[in-house]
C-alpha cells in the first residue's frame, strides 16, 4: 500500500485500455498472507490509478488466466517477472514483460501492437 507509483503508471494503463477500452488486473498477492496484501492491493488500486480495472484478479496462478474462457483467445499479460511470463506463454496465453524502471513505454507500446495482432 505504500509503494511509489511509477510515473508511467497512468500511461501504461491508458495504453493497454486503447486497445479493448477496458484492462484488468493480475497481481500475485504475499504468499503467506494472501487476504492482507490482497486487501492492500486493492487499496493502492483505487487510490494510485486513474482509470480503474475492470477485474482485479488475486492469484499466485496468473497463468490460469492465460487464455478467454470465453473464446479460447490468447489474453495478454503484461509483468515484470519472467517466470511469469513462462508460465503465461506455456499456458497459450501472450506474455509481455516489462520493468518500468528499464523499458520505454514505446518499446511496450510496439509489443503490445503485435500481441494484439496476433490474439
Amino acid at each position: 500500500n505504500t509503494l511509489p507509483k511509477f510515473p508511467t503508471a497512468n500511461t501504461l494503463v491508458d495504453l493497454a485500455k486503447s486497445y479493448t477500452g477496458e484492462y484488468h488486473i493480475n497481481s500475485s498477492p504475499l504468499r503467506n498472507d494472501h487476504e492482507n496484501s490482497g486487501q492492500w492491493k486493492k487499496v493502492w488500486i483505487k487510490r494510485e490509478l486513474s482509470t480503474q480495472p475492470k477485474t482485479i484478479i488475486l492469484t499466485n496462478t496468473k497463468e490460469k488466466y492465460a487464455v478467454n474462457r470465453f473464446d479460447g483467445k490468447p489474453n495478454i499479460l503484461v509483468d515484470d517477472k519472467p517466470d511469469n511470463i513462462a508460465r503465461w506463454n506455456a499456458k497459450g496465453g501472450i506474455g509481455i514483460r516489462y520493468q518500468a524502471n528499464e523499458c520505454s513505454l514505446l518499446e511496450l507500446k510496439t509489443k503490445l501492437i503485435k500481441a494484439v495482432e496476433s490474439a
